[in-house]
């Protein structure tokens, strides 16, 4: 790996969080502050909502996960309870079907988002 490669490798490395929800382990990774201007600058335009907005953010914050099961999909009606591994593809499915789960990663999403964006604050101060 080139070290350019490993720059931008701890970079993400440096936005994501772990989240744990009934067992199953969600890696989330925050948004870079132009990746939500961006997102705002949409909404504010009207092409989307405030639900849409939130949920695009999550959609994209969700970079990984341990222990989903493909009755997580289907409401807990599986046979097999096979692994299913991490696909972006697949979040939004994910999400539709445990808004338990949405709703706690969403809160800690935020909540990251305040922590950092203090950090910021607090550093652009000293």
């Amino acid at each position: 790996m080139s070290d350019i490669e490993q720059l931008k490798a701890r970079a993400l490395a440096a936005r994501r969080f772990s989240v744990v929800v009934d067992g199953r382990t969600y890696v989330l990774q925050l948004p870079t502050q132009h990746e939500l201007e961006l997102a705002a600058a949409r909404k504010a335009a009207g092409e989307a909502g405030m639900v849409e907005f939130f949920r695009a953010q999550l959609e994209r914050a969700v970079v990984g996960w341990s222990d989903v099961t493909d009755a997580v999909f289907v409401g807990g009606q599986s046979l097999d309870y096979a692994p299913v591994p991490y696909s972006p593809e697949l979040v939004p499915w994910l999400l539709d079907a445990q808004p338990a789960d949405a709703e706690q990663l969403r809160a800690a999403l935020i909540e990251k988002l305040a922590e950092r964006r203090a950090r910021v604050e607090a550093a652009a101060k000293n």
